[in-house]
Parts: C-alpha cells; sequence; structure tokens
C-alpha cells in the first residue's frame, strides 16, 4: 500500500491549507521534494508556477547504502574463511 504522504493527495491538502490560511497556491515559487512521481505530477498540476528542487538525500542515502552493504557481507566472508579455513 502507498504512503499517502507521497502522493497527489499531499500536495492538494497543502495547498488548501495554504489557501485556507491566506496563501495562494499560485504564488509559491519553489517546492521541495522527494523524487517521487506522484510528487512532481501533483506540483505541476495544483502548483504551476513552482520550481522543483529535487531532495538528494535519499538518493546519495541509496548510493551509500548499496557499498556499505557489500562491504558487510565481504567482512563477513572473509571472517568466516579465518575461522574455518577454506574448507568450510
Amino acid at each position: 500500500m502507498r504512503d499517502p504522504s507521497h502522493d497527489k493527495t499531499a500536495i492538494e491538502s497543502f495547498s488548501a491549507y495554504l489557501a485556507k490560511h491566506g496563501g495562494d497556491p499560485v504564488n509559491l515559487a519553489e517546492v521541495v521534494c522527494d523524487k517521487f512521481q506522484a510528487f512532481l505530477s501533483g506540483i505541476a498540476e495544483i502548483l504551476p508556477n513552482a520550481e522543483v528542487t529535487v531532495d538528494w538525500f535519499p538518493i546519495v542515502q541509496t548510493f551509500t547504502k548499496s557499498p556499505d552493504e557489500v562491504h558487510k557481507k565481504e567482512h563477513r566472508e572473509k571472517w568466516h574463511l579465518r575461522l574455518c579455513g577454506r574448507r568450510c
């Protein structure tokens, strides 16, 4: 199931909140968000004048997590070989 905070309804809710408190969503100049297609299409539709800046944290996290996982696996394998010898 998709997290409702990661879809177009989040943008609609924010736009309604902004309008309720005296803001005009059309005047929004920039939005920083994750690179979810639902966010991007919602922003294009609901906040047409907003430029999108992608939050790079999740992207960087993916690229740093993958090598870390490989490193951990290699470390476990080397440790196993030291304990058992090459016959295990």
